[in-house]
């Protein structure tokens, strides 16, 4: 969250009814989030957060009738089952998903529209970690 105004922020805690017990919190100052581009078939881009709460995203120029994949490597998030890459169209909408673990691949998608594409990469949780990722296609 983007805080509006400078001054006193409260948060605030309410339990369910009948419930006893103490909580832990944790306010993070968290940097913008980490973004780069990324060209078909060329290097691999890594990718790092390091505060929870940060996303990660690259953008590619897609041509219509073009197909491609994302294959993250090295990722090393603790929780990399929960963590999402999702390829994204230009107008934002989800095209396909995958896991944020090593290994992972988006298979191939056909490009429908010609513009801007986004891999969109949302670690889990409190998770902070780098990843690689690699655009392949044709």
């Amino acid at each position: 969250t983007t805080l509006p105004t400078t001054g006193t922020y409260t948060i605030a805690a309410y339990p369910n009814a009948g419930s006893v017990g103490s909580a832990t919190f944790q306010l993070y100052d968290v940097p913008s989030d980490p973004t780069a581009t990324i060209a078909l078939g060329g290097s691999p881009v890594t990718l790092g957060t390091t505060v929870p709460g940060q996303k990660m995203s690259l953008t590619f120029s897609g041509t219509a009738g073009q197909q491609v994949s994302v294959v993250t490597t090295n990722s090393n998030f603790p929780s990399c089952g929960s963590g999402s890459v999702q390829l994204r169209a230009p107008d934002g909408s989800g095209m396909a998903s995958s896991n944020l673990c090593s290994n992972a691949t988006i298979s191939t998608v056909n490009l429908s529209v010609s513009g801007t594409y986004t891999i969109a990469i949302t670690p889990a949780g409190t998770d902070t970690g780098s990843a690689t990722f690699t655009l392949n296609g044709q």
